[in-house]
């Protein structure tokens, strides 16, 4: 119940921004500028910024989505928004990743202590948290070359943002 009524809230955030950009600076019909558009653009990329620093990554990729399609012209904002994407995605694995080692420190734990306990013939929960623990082990690595992809593609995104704005654009 919580979860639906976050994403409603969500939603209406999103909606909200979107509607005021649209009423204030005149985004939506007549085609008036590029620096409205972008404007407006960036004003949704800034509400994701203050979503993916409260934690809340889901409402941050749903901002992000919701500029690519209210403003496919705004191609410096969708730039910026490719590399706030992947800082959302890389700070959600790596929250996921620190859960992680807890849990595999705590089953590890439990596994040495059912390793020390020789049980002739009656050994299926350790075989079983054994198994666990594996699968928790290769989840956690896969976790961390997650992570250290999208910290390589957060590195050369925006250098390319950079270098887009400076040369004036492709």
């Amino acid at each position: 119940m919580r979860v639906v009524n976050c994403c409603r809230w969500c939603v209406w955030v999103v909606l909200c921004v979107w509607v005021v950009c649209v009423g204030l600076s005149g985004c939506g019909g007549d085609g008036s500028g590029r620096a409205d558009v972008e404007a407006c653009a960036c004003a949704v990329l800034s509400e994701a910024r203050r979503c993916m620093l409260d934690g809340d990554y889901a409402a941050a990729e749903d901002s992000i989505k919701s500029m690519r399609e209210c403003f496919p012209t705004a191609f410096d904002a969708r730039r910026r928004g490719i590399v706030l994407l992947d800082s959302v995605r890389m700070l959600s694995a790596r929250d996921t990743l620190v859960m992680l080692e807890g849990l595999v420190a705590r089953e590890q734990a439990v596994l040495d202590s059912l390793d020390g306990v020789r049980r002739r013939g009656h050994n299926a929960e350790f075989y079983a948290k054994r198994t666990e623990v594996f699968h928790l082990k290769n989840r956690r690595d896969e976790l961390d070359a997650k992570v250290k992809f999208y910290l390589r593609k957060i590195a050369v995104d925006s250098e390319e943002v950079v270098n887009s704005s400076v040369g004036g654009g492709e």
